[in-house]
């Protein structure tokens, strides 16, 4: 029998995944029997008059117009080959006589894979894909054929491989046959090596064909005679292929139900032309075990005996005689009869939930939704008591026109989850973004840019990022980008609508009592960043719903009175050229040829564009007029009241866009739904150029006011995060204050593992860590959550960055030690041995600081990355404006707050400055009060006479006195980074190394410790009070072998005796050794460490206990006075 064959071939056509390279000419030459069909062939044929095979030699792109074409000829039981990557992930279209992908929902490059699975998964299709490069792979990439089927390929038993691209497997019911395997240790996923297989799926009447994928790309040592005996090899193996093809189908009503649902079971003989012989079905559990069997009639539709089956994992299996023909796997749901009651709690200070009564640990496993994630590394988590499944779901699938609802592909997301883990509990990131018919319908609710454009034009495809966005993420195809105006009233009310209807359906369907809630996103990433055009610069809304949002504020503001709002406006004009602080780093740069911003002509006349005074014409002010700043990086009130009004407009108007979401899932839901977003992106201010996440800074607005709000999470920091043991990572968050709230925090853990794709996502770098390292990140991030009372999440951005059994066992022991931790109350409390800094955070500080230097950069982001761990004592960050509401303590360090009122001031005054208490002051502390910029204010504040220059230089310090306590014995390395310059010598930062205002220590009185070196001013200074202590130091960024000594100065004692990152909260004690050697851990009485990761206990002796750690092993531990100790005390 001869396979009549077809190849879609048409030149121009995707080329960079054109499987034959640069033999693409000479396919002819190569396949002279082969037919080579266009793209107009298949759109406008019957295929399956013309050929029994398909070849599709572009991975899983194909002309989008031809799909009906192909889908029929699939029907009619015809067979397909993909080469490369998975079958049928990326439709396109011919625009401008370029092919692109066919995006209509706008996703992007990067983000439209997450989502192939919805239509792929229509096919009984799943794709496994793998990492091109991974640390698992040594690197001999190539393809063994199968003992026994060598024959069809003259014999030729290996390929060459460029890179693997993943596995093809059945999804629901079917059968896999492998035709090739990659050689031992060549494979870049831990348990796949079977990257060359034919599938066929048996689960729908109307998909009879075979699919045979080929999951690789073909080195270049490939000759034309390798394509012709590969190619010709594959399509015999069809042929031999053809009397092991699926006798039966099986289709289930769903692959998940619950015992009051009931589940219905079809079969039907594929082919025909057999007698129906008697045919069984069997039930079996996860185990094996048989638990009914009964004979079948293929021509009616049976049901299922779940009424009796407890919550669990089964397969319904049809036999002849005591051949297993085919199975499906399903799984029944708990019996809740409604949405679980899912509420936030703390147990013994650690985040929790509450699930109908239940308490979990706040984790989750957190996914692009590809089939891997959902058919494979969902399992995987679920047998770690992981169940929370947290995966992306754009709204737009469902929604179809203004009343019209389909929300079929959720259900069938839901359903892949499910069947794997019927314990699973569903957290969808639910994206907010609108679909193009409803932009084309409402034009005047659309994002209008400074440009006056309500749309981003994408005149440059996919080669350059800058100009490519999309919808969610980059790389966008689409010419146009159209974007909601957040303060669109009709954009909320619709969207309320959708949220409203989407959680009306969950309450129905059979998975109700699996629905954990809703994490509401829109904007870049889903992580509500503003879309922007002039590379980032200009976010301002200009659109008539925003305008009339923002003057309906100000009228609220000004009791509607223009003159009072006048009156602010008397100054903003007054502008000399050197207060314009747009700083020329690279990104700036990278735009200028678009805003010319750098420009200073154009820049003088943007300064000067003023928006209007009178309330009714109030707009926003420009992204020039947001960088002027008369004292250095200080704004004066008076200068830039336009800016730092429509700063705190844009955190106000924010807080009221998440409300109105948010409240909508809970009534909804009648309350029984959590609700999370992404917010509290703090403590990592940038500021350096841009200042498009200024609404980060409501975080506190939604702590306080936003009860409908149940979950906060960020990523954690991204700045040199690495698995190497000598570096950390933190969160990037304001965990006490969020600890004294309603409300709790989930991190989310994105840190690429040493199995994920080598060289993706740049910012997620692994610092070349191997397994090991990997393993001891992995309780490293763990444990900075626990010592800071947050859950996390672990997000896979795709090809499998947990699957690993080592990973997922550290992973799963994780799990088990926070269960512990929420169930287990210490039984001897140690929080009395502690001294603890507490850090005083201020998102009042940024209205005033323009975006143009190093040093918010560094005063959080690096300071928390390289220096709060390593300062040997806990500590922990709370908002200034819960300073009253924070736990006591002897340290307080003022991180940001230059700007300070007269409340706080006394406060500080009455209950700090008092018992011997230290207070360390950096930069710029209580500059402002009541908005008025002055040193005076920092001086009052610190006890130390402070003044300041506004001739811009490199801030840093220079120790001169090395008799002090502090200072005696440090050597230049305990020095090196006490600078705001954290990268010097990387060129597009340049523009920002040298920053005004200096402020400089003019108190005689005071102990000078130290210089600006560029100055010679006094910046390190230290002033003993009779009941307090001061220090202050002008640079914003402090050593932690310098803080360390403060600290001990101040009367605390340190818990640990090296550098090495210490995570503890006085009951969970962590430490991620950088070298190997022992370890000193001392408090104030004696303790006891119950090492919670191992099983070895330390007791101290006059109060020191020794651990022994390998380089890059992360300790995690429980701390606990000893008995006599508690004794004694009492």
């Amino acid at each position: 029998m001869k396979f009549r064959t077809g190849m879609f071939y048409e030149p121009g056509f995707m080329d960079k995944e054109f499987f034959f390279g640069k033999h693409g000419s000479g396919l002819k030459q190569i396949y002279p029997d082969f037919f080579l069909a266009d793209s107009s062939f298949l759109s406008t044929n019957r295929l399956d008059q013309h050929f029994d095979v398909l070849i599709f030699p572009y991975g899983g792109y194909f002309p989008h117009d031809s799909w009906p074409k192909i889908l029929d000829f699939i029907r009619k039981g015809k067979d397909i080959i993909t080469l490369g990557t998975g079958p049928f992930s990326s439709p396109c279209r011919k625009e401008c006589g370029k092919w692109e992908v066919n995006d209509p929902f706008d996703f992007g490059d990067r983000w439209r894979w997450s989502f192939t699975s919805i239509s792929t998964g229509k096919l009984g299709l799943s794709f496994w894909e793998v990492p091109d490069k991974s640390v698992l792979s040594n690197g001999n990439y190539s393809i063994n054929i199968e003992p026994g089927l060598a024959k069809y390929f003259h014999g030729k038993t290996q390929f060459g491989c460029k890179r693997f691209t993943g596995t093809l497997n059945p999804l629901y019911t079917g059968r896999r046959k492998v035709v090739g395997r990659s050689p031992e240790d060549s494979s870049t996923a831990y348990d796949m090596d079977e990257y060359l297989a034919i599938v066929e799926p048996g689960f729908s009447r109307e998909i009879n064909g075979r699919f045979v994928q080929a999951g690789f790309l073909p080195d270049e040592n490939w000759t034309m005679k390798d394509f012709k005996c590969f190619i010709k090899g594959m399509i015999d193996v069809l042929k031999s292929d053809e009397d092991d093809r699926l006798a039966y189908g099986m289709e289930l009503s769903g692959y998940v139900t619950r015992k009051d649902s009931g589940l219905r079971c079809s079969c039907w003989q594929r082919g025909g032309g057999r007698e129906m012989p008697s045919l069984n079905l069997t039930v079996k559990n996860e185990k094996g075990t048989t638990l009914s069997s009964f004979s079948i009639d293929c021509k009616n539709e049976m049901s299922l005996p779940v009424e009796s089956l407890p919550e669990g994992i089964y397969h319904a299996e049809l036999h002849e005689k005591n051949k297993k023909l085919v199975s499906s796997q399903f799984s029944v749901l708990p019996p809740r009869p409604g949405l679980p009651q899912v509420k936030v709690c703390r147990r013994n200070g650690y985040a929790a939930l509450d699930v109908d009564g239940q308490i979990i640990p706040a984790l989750a496993y957190a996914f692009n939704p590809y089939d891997r994630a959902l058919d494979d590394l969902s399992r995987k988590f679920s047998e770690r008591n992981i169940n929370i499944h947290h995966f992306l779901y754009p709204l737009v699938f469902g929604w179809e026109d203004e009343s019209r609802f389909d929300w079929t592909s959720f259900d069938r997301l839901a359903e892949r989850i499910l069947k794997n883990d019927p314990q699973g509990l569903l957290y969808p990131r639910v994206f907010l973004q609108t679909p193009a018919w409803w932009d084309a319908d409402n034009q005047d609710e659309m994002k209008v840019y400074r440009n006056g454009s309500n749309f981003k034009a994408n005149y440059v495809f996919n080669d350059d990022p800058l100009h490519a966005n999309s919808k969610y993420s980059v790389r966008g195809f689409n010419r146009r980008m159209y974007g909601a105006s957040w303060q669109s009233e009709k954009w909320r009310r619709d969207l309320c609508n959708v949220l409203k209807n989407f959680i009306e359906h969950v309450r129905k369907s059979v998975y109700r009592g699996n629905f954990f809630g809703c994490f509401i996103c829109c904007g870049q990433y889903g992580e509500w960043v503003s879309f922007s055009n002039d590379n980032g610069c200009s976010w301002e809304d200009l659109s008539r719903p925003a305008l009339r949002d923002f003057r309906s504020w100000l009228k609220k503001q000004y009791g509607g009175d223009d003159s009072k709002r006048r009156n602010k406006w008397e100054c903003l004009g007054n502008i000399s050229s050197d207060e314009i602080r747009v700083p020329a780093t690279g990104t700036v740069k990278a735009g200028n040829d678009l805003h010319n911003f750098l420009d200073p002509d154009n820049a003088m006349k943007l300064a000067k564009e003023i928006p209007p005074a009178q309330i009714g014409k109030a707009v926003p002010p420009n992204f020039v007029r947001r960088h002027i700043s008369k004292y250095g990086i200080f704004r004066d009130p008076n200068q830039s009241w336009d800016t730092i009004e429509y700063y705190r407009y844009w955190q106000d108007s924010f807080v009221e866009t998440v409300s109105c979401f948010a409240n909508a899932v809970k009534d909804a839901s009648d309350g029984r739904s959590a609700v999370g977003m992404f917010i509290g992106y703090l403590m990592r201010e940038y500021m350096q150029d841009l200042d498009s996440e200024y609404h980060q800074n409501s975080f506190l607005k939604i702590l306080k006011g936003v009860r409908s709000i149940d979950i906060a999470t960020s990523p954690y920091h991204y700045y040199r995060r690495f698995n190497t043991a000598e570096a950390d990572a933190n969160l990037r968050t304001v965990p006490g204050s969020i600890n004294l709230s309603d409300k709790i925090f989930i991190s989310e853990n994105d840190q690429r593992t040493c199995v994920g794709e080598i060289g993706e996502y740049s910012h997620m770098l692994t610092g070349e860590a191997d397994l090991a390292e990997t393993l001891e990140a992995i309780k490293r991030n763990f444990v900075i959550c626990m010592c800071h009372g947050t859950g996390l999440w672990w997000y896979d951005f795709g090809r499998g960055w947990y699957d690993h059994p080592d990973i997922m066992k550290t992973i799963g022991r994780c799990a088990t030690i926070y269960r512990k931790l929420i169930s287990e109350p210490n039984p001897c409390p140690a929080i009395h041995l502690f001294d603890v800094l507490n850090i005083i955070y201020s998102t009042k500080a940024y209205d005033y600081i323009s975006s143009c230097s190093m040093i918010c950069h560094s005063n959080t982001t690096i300071q928390v990355q390289e220096h709060f761990n390593r300062i040997g004592l806990p500590w922990e960050v709370y908002f200034l404006e819960d300073l009253p509401s924070a736990p006591p303590s002897k340290a307080y360090l003022f991180l940001n707050t230059c700007a300070i009122d007269d409340e706080d001031r006394k406060f500080i005054d009455k209950n700090l400055k008092k018992d011997g208490n230290l207070l360390i002051w950096l930069y710029a502390p209580g500059l402002y009060r009541n908005d008025v910029p002055n040193p005076e204010n920092s001086s009052e504040l610190t006890g130390i006479k402070l003044d300041w220059s506004l001739e811009k230089k490199e801030i840093d310090v220079k120790i001169t006195d090395f008799t002090h306590p502090i200072t005696r014995g440090l050597s230049n390395e305990d020095l090196r980074q006490f600078t705001s310059v954290y990268e010097p010598g990387k060129e597009s930062l340049s523009a920002i190394n040298a920053a005004a205002p200096e402020f400089f220590c003019v108190d005689k009185d005071a102990t000078i410790l130290g210089v600006n070196s560029h100055s010679g001013r006094p910046a390190f200074a230290v002033k003993e009070f009779d009941s307090w202590k001061s220090v202050y130091i002008s640079c914003p960024l402090v050593p932690h072998n310098i803080m360390r000594r403060i600290l001990v100065w101040g009367g605390l004692k340190p818990v640990l005796d090296s550098d090495d990152a210490l995570y503890t909260n006085s009951d969970i004690i962590g430490i991620r050794a950088k070298e190997a050697g022992i370890r000193n851990i001392s408090l104030r009485e004696d303790f006891e460490i119950a090492d919670l990761y191992g099983s070895e206990k330390y007791k101290s002796k006059n109060g020191k206990a020794r651990i022994n750690l390998k380089r890059g092993e992360t300790f995690i531990g429980r701390i606990s006075s000893a008995e006599d100790g508690i004794k004694r005390k009492l």
